[in-house]
């Protein structure tokens, strides 16, 4: 319940305040979820749970949130993306693509496997500080022969 526990921290910094100084500050996610909700909204005007499948955008965190997409079978395929760490993808019924960084793999099956680098040590990008203020340029650092993500999401979408 994000919504309470960033009210019952507001309300203990306003506490403390009263006698002696207090600040709160944010801590971004794993992975880069600042960076993902700062292009996402860059992109479309929305955050991230935003559906286009009407047409336009349809930001309902609830609604689009990975759990009730699968939990409901409004998932036809899911494309599962994992460069930065080894994260699972959820169990699910739907076809699953999963794009892995170097040296990892699915601990279920999926339907197709593709190996991807990573960002900052195999490929260029970008990645948003924990503030959400500046993004840091990401070079390669190594050669290993993988792929990026994006490169891999480009060329499936040009075979759908």
């Amino acid at each position: 319940h994000p919504d309470l526990l960033t009210g019952s921290l507001a309300g203990l910094t306003r506490e403390l305040n009263g006698k002696t100084r207090c600040a709160g500050l944010p801590l971004a996610g794993p992975d880069n979820v600042i960076g993902a909700n700062q292009v996402c909204a860059w992109q479309t005007g929305g955050p991230l749970r935003t559906s286009f499948a009407s047409g336009g955008p349809d930001h309902d965190p609830a609604r689009w949130s990975t759990d009730s997409l699968l939990a409901s079978g409004g998932v036809d395929c899911m494309l599962w993306l994992a460069a930065l760490r080894d994260q699972q993808p959820p169990a699910t019924s739907a076809p699953t693509i999963a794009l892995f960084g170097p040296g990892m793999q699915p601990a279920r099956p999926v339907d197709v496997a593709i190996p991807v680098g990573t960002p900052g040590l195999d490929h260029g990008g970008s990645i948003y500080r924990m503030d959400g203020v500046v993004s840091l340029p990401l070079r390669p650092l190594r050669q290993i022969g993988l792929p990026s993500a994006a490169e891999v999401i480009r060329q499936i979408a040009t075979h759908l």
